[in-house]
């Protein structure tokens, strides 16, 4: 059995960058991979799962909405002024930590929250597909 790291290899790289005083290149390369994970990835499942019969639509739920503007606004903060220190640092760990600690206490989403159960009782009385020939 052997165990994967994904992205090991930029995540080295970004602090080697880093720790050499090239933040503009550690930056780039950390938020380079965020943004092909936003651009090409999601959009990609999405479409698999199309074709899988899978519903992997993109209906978050409130606070994953305000974890995702949270964290783009720390984000957007840090890389404003291209310097970074230790508080800003542990800004981003204690972040990253109260977002694992957010997610993990999260109550498990109902059937009509997942999208597999209709909304209400009349919901489920509408006519499917194959008696819509019946009733005209």
């Amino acid at each position: 059995y052997q165990r994967r790291v994904h992205g090991a290899a930029e995540h080295v790289s970004a602090v080697t960058c880093a720790m050499k005083n090239k933040m503009t290149l550690a930056l780039g390369i950390a938020l380079g991979s965020s943004v092909q994970i936003s651009v090409c990835v999601v959009p990609a499942s999405v479409i698999c799962g199309w074709f899988m019969g899978v519903p992997m639509d993109l209906d978050f739920h409130l606070y994953e909405l305000v974890v995702m503007l949270i964290t783009v606004l720390i984000v957007c903060e840090l890389v404003r002024n291209g310097k970074s220190t230790w508080l800003e640092g542990a800004m981003l760990i204690v972040a990253y930590f109260l977002v694992a600690v957010g997610f993990y206490f999260m109550p498990p989403l109902t059937a009509v929250e997942k999208g597999l159960a209709p909304v209400s009782p009349a919901a489920s009385l509408a006519p499917t597909r194959a008696q819509l020939p019946r009733l005209l």
